[in-house]
Parts: structure tokens; C-alpha cells; sequence
């Protein structure tokens, strides 16, 4: 085989295997903002979810208590649903984890909402809304430590092309030592 052709190759297979590497590179940064983009998202949900909580309490069991706007918790309710879509929208509707934690958050806005119930129900449902956030976090997180698959593949297949280049380069130049070194001592 032709050496160039080799070389070819060879440089070719170290170009995609960067290209990839690159690649993959990138969308692990996406995958990792997206990663702290929904924690950040879930903490201020769950947040804002005990502060509306806390006004229907106050409304119902504190006849002392300082009085709370209107306006103040239209703003809580309209901060809680605001963060409520943003999460939704990070998530793929099609996964079981994204379907968990989305059905999740809506108990703990029904239970924020409904004076009746317990702080300690709030508090075991945001532990439960946390739990999902945890596990869907985690899947993402083994994602961006393994790679995307596609890259993945193209990583395996570069690095075989350029083992077979290697291979098939050494033995090209094996070839006409062999007969350098076969003329010069049989003669």
C-alpha cells in the first residue's frame, strides 16, 4: 500500500477523532447547564412553593398575623407558576422521569394551595419532588459522563481506522527494509 495513502488515512482519522472529540466536548457543556440550569430551577420552585404555602396558613391560623397583600401573593402564586413552566419546558415529556417529577410538582402546588393541609404533607411532597429532581439529574449526569452515543461510536470507529493506519503503515516500512537489509547481506 501506497505510504501517502497511508498518511492520508491516518491524518484523516486523528482529524474526525478530534472533530468529534470536540463535538462531544461541547454538548457535555450544554448537557451541564442544562444540569444546573433545572436544580437552580427546582430549589426556587420549592422555595416559592413554601412561601405560598405560608400565606394560606397565615390567612387561616394566624388571626394576629400581619395581613398579606393581595398583590404579594399574586406574585408568589405568578413567580411559583412561572418556575413551574420553566422546569416543564427543560424536560423531555416523553420520559418516565420527566412524567414523575412534572405530576410531583402539580401535588405540591395542589398542597400549597390547600389551607387544610399540614405543613408536614408540603414538606414529605417537596422531599418527593426532590427525590425525582435527584434521579432525573443523575441520569443526565451519567450522560454527560459517558458521552453522547453517537459520538461515542465515532470515537471507537476513529480510533480503529488509525490503529489499522498504524498497523498498516508500520508494515508497509517493515517491507522494503526487509529488502534493503536482504540485499545488502545475501550478497
Amino acid at each position: 500500500m501506497n505510504p501517502t495513502i497511508l498518511a492520508a488515512l491516518f491524518t484523516s482519522s486523528l482529524a474526525l477523532l478530534g472533530l468529534t472529540v470536540g463535538k462531544d466536548s461541547k454538548v457535555s457543556e450544554f448537557r451541564q447547564q442544562w444540569i444546573d440550569g433545572l436544580r437552580a430551577d427546582v430549589s426556587e420552585f420549592l422555595a416559592s412553593v413554601q412561601h405560598v404555602f405560608g400565606f394560606r396558613v397565615v390567612e387561616k391560623y394566624k388571626e394576629n398575623a400581619p395581613k398579606v397583600s393581595a398583590d404579594e401573593q399574586y406574585k408568589a402564586m405568578q413567580r411559583t407558576n412561572e418556575l413551574s413552566s420553566r422546569i416543564r419546558l427543560r424536560l423531555d415529556p416523553e420520559k418516565a422521569l420527566s412524567k414523575k417529577l412534572t405530576a410531583e410538582m402539580k401535588v405540591l402546588r395542589d398542597i400549597a394551595h390547600d389551607s387544610n393541609l399540614l405543613e408536614t404533607d408540603l414538606l414529605l411532597q417537596a422531599h418527593v419532588v426532590e427525590e425525582c429532581t435527584s434521579a432525573l439529574l443523575d441520569e443526565a449526569w451519567e450522560r454527560v459522563k459517558k458521552g453522547e452515543r453517537k459520538y461515542r461510536v465515532c470515537i471507537w470507529i476513529s480510533s480503529i481506522i488509525l490503529g489499522l493506519s498504524l498497523a498498516a503503515l508500520f508494515i508497509a516500512s517493515i517491507t522494503p527494509l526487509r529488502a534493503w537489509i536482504e540485499a545488502r547481506f545475501t550478497s
